[in-house]
């Protein structure tokens, strides 16, 4: 009787509302992208936040929305943030100070510290030879990350030359503990972390117990959306100024600019304070993004952020992957997000 009841009242309902066929598609217009990049089949988590609204959230691996995931050279991203911190609570002077400043007992022993900034570390123009392929695997094995970053030899003009360095954005984390007299967790902690609700995060160390300011950040999706709201609300959180618009603004005006794209999926025409900048149509677009298919997008003039976390493993399984999620998420779901106001 119960059943009958219930086909009773649905048909009512169907007549009422004059059959009606409603689309999944229609309800969330996004749904089609989403199934795209779950085809991929190593997306863990992808959040979508825009015009104040969570419109997509899904976790495709075991519910790990609520587990810590490395992203990986995002943590370059925050290293930025972290530094524009100390320089509002005039921990260091300026971007400009050069680095015989902040390592005093290395001065004569490599003296092209007098030459190489902190601006040049956050910009990736240090001048120092690497080349990322080849050296990254080594440098994180290495008994000691920061004389090995140190002592390398000045190929370029400090300044005049952009070459992507994980061994120079790793001191960006040892500068942060020694202006700030403290493990650069800790501080970030303190001034970042807790004050936007990020309660749980892991950060590798180095030998020397010091966070790599290349790598090492592990969160939840949650966590990494923050991040990203904090950026597009131009550092402030809950009515709190976490971090200058000042900084927010340096740290998102290109300090390179491309002479052609480097991806071709993304026009790229810049890179920031650690972070990417490019234009999808006539939007900019900020980003940080991570080994493997570990992504931070925001699209400032129209409100959206999307937080994208991927397993990994095998470089060339990971380099693909990440390659066809970010030309899913630069060609169809920017696109679809911009162009519906609405969900």
């Amino acid at each position: 009787m119960r059943v009958i009841n219930i086909v009773i009242i649905l048909f009512i309902l169907s007549t009422f509302i004059g059959c009606q066929t409603v689309s999944i598609d229609s309800i969330n217009p996004y749904q089609p992208v989403v199934h795209k990049i779950k085809r991929l089949k190593r997306v863990s988590n992808i959040q979508v936040y825009k015009d104040g609204d969570l419109v997509i959230d899904e976790h495709f691996s075991r519910d790990k929305s609520r587990q810590l995931n490395s992203i990986h050279s995002i943590t370059k991203s925050i290293s930025a943030i972290l530094i524009g911190i100390t320089k509002d609570q005039n921990l260091i002077d300026s971007v400009h100070t050069p680095l015989n400043q902040i390592f005093p007992e290395y001065e004569s022993k490599y003296p092209m510290l007098k030459e190489i900034t902190v601006h040049h570390l956050l910009t990736m123009k240090s001048g120092w030879k690497w080349d990322e392929l080849k050296s990254i695997d080594s440098f994180f094995r290495v008994s000691n990350a920061t004389i090995y970053a140190l002592n390398r030899e000045l190929l370029a003009t400090p300044g005049s030359t952009w070459n992507y360095d994980s061994a120079a954005s790793h001191l960006i984390s040892v500068v942060i503990e020694r202006i700030s007299n403290q493990p650069t967790l800790v501080f970030s902690i303190k001034n970042l972390f807790e004050p936007i609700g990020i309660k749980n995060i892991v950060w590798r160390t180095d030998a020397q117990g010091t966070s790599y300011g290349s790598i090492g950040i592990e969160m939840t999706i949650d966590d990494l959306l923050k991040i990203g709201r904090l950026i597009l609300q131009k550092g402030k959180w809950d009515g709190k100024q976490i971090i200058t618009k000042d900084w927010i603004d340096n740290m998102m005006t290109p300090a390179h600019t491309f002479s052609e794209g480097k991806s071709k999926v993304l026009l790229d025409n810049g890179y920031g304070y650690l972070w990417w900048l490019g234009r999808i149509n006539d939007k900019t677009v900020q980003y940080a993004q991570g080994y493997g298919g570990q992504f931070l997008f925001i699209v400032p003039d129209d409100q959206i952020i999307i937080a994208v976390q991927s397993e990994w493993d095998s470089p060339e399984i990971s380099t693909e992957h990440a390659l066809k999620l970010k030309k899913i998420i630069v060609s169809d779901l920017i696109p679809k997000l911009i162009s519906n106001n609405t969900v």
